[in-house]
């Protein structure tokens, strides 16, 4: 359990070595192996994913669709896809042959009888893009898909006819450093990871009562390290609910 701060210690290091200082590692006996550190790290890690919104991040990917492929595999790091969004109005690129019957519709219906030339004001431009969101849900410009959160397949409803490229807006999990970096994270992190170290002294102690010394027994604080690390655990999830890591409160919904 020898650690020491160098510009090549990681993040992890540090927060450990922070965690058994806070224990009194130097001063007693941590009964710590780098196992059990990481494990509380790791935990700690869980837990903020599961209950902070803040863990995740919104990112825009992309995606080249091929042709008579409609289940597709996205990185371990995507969480949830939200909307597929595609280039035009539902107009696949490329010659008639590759554009599928949604596209042949639109074309057929909107651009082939588009009004050409003139202009007009703001409500024109108005009504002319409701117009256009609602032709292209119409006549195919939004895919409907599954997505399976376990697996990481996004299953397209269609029968691709042709590559296209579309974008995916998708939800992602921060990376490791960035979360460690954050300075309203951090200390909850610590914070947990010491409440996870002290259970795990408390039920290691908790086997042995006591130990003989010269000068009688020796008393072991395993009970009490158990009902403080849960105590610790049951504020740290009192301020995630008060959004104290900085993850934004729920707004208001119109609708």
């Amino acid at each position: 359990l020898m650690y020491a701060y160098t510009e090549d210690t990681s993040m992890r290091d540090q927060i450990k070595q922070e965690v058994v200082t806070m224990l009194g590692y130097g001063m007693v006996r941590v009964e710590l192996t780098d196992d059990a550190l990481e494990l509380a790290v790791n935990l700690a890690i869980d837990k903020f994913r599961q209950k902070a919104s803040n863990a995740y991040e919104e990112a825009w990917l992309r995606l080249d669709l091929q042709m008579n492929q409609s289940v597709y595999t996205l990185p371990n790091e995507v969480e949830h896809v939200r909307k597929i969004f595609r280039r035009g109005n539902g107009v696949v690129a490329g010659t008639q042959g590759t554009m599928d019957p949604f596209a042949l519709a639109y074309a057929n219906s909107y651009l082939l009888s588009a009004v050409r030339g003139g202009s007009g004001g703001l409500l024109t431009y108005e009504l002319q893009h409701s117009f256009d969101k609602t032709a292209g849900r119409m006549f195919g410009r939004e895919i409907i898909f599954q997505w399976n959160p376990v697996s990481k397949q996004l299953t397209l409803n269609r029968d691709i006819r042709g590559g296209e490229e579309v974008m995916l807006w998708s939800y992602i999990l921060k990376p490791e450093e960035m979360i460690f970096k954050d300075h309203l994270i951090r200390p909850w992190l610590r914070d947990w990871t010491l409440a996870e170290c002290k259970i795990i002294l408390g039920r290691v102690r908790g086997k042995i009562s006591a130990i003989p010394g010269p000068n009688g027994a020796i008393n072991l604080n395993g009970d009490a390290l158990v009902k403080e690390g849960m105590a610790e655990k049951e504020y740290l999830l009192d301020q995630l609910k008060r959004y104290g890591t900085g993850a934004m409160p729920l707004s208001f919904i119109f609708g």
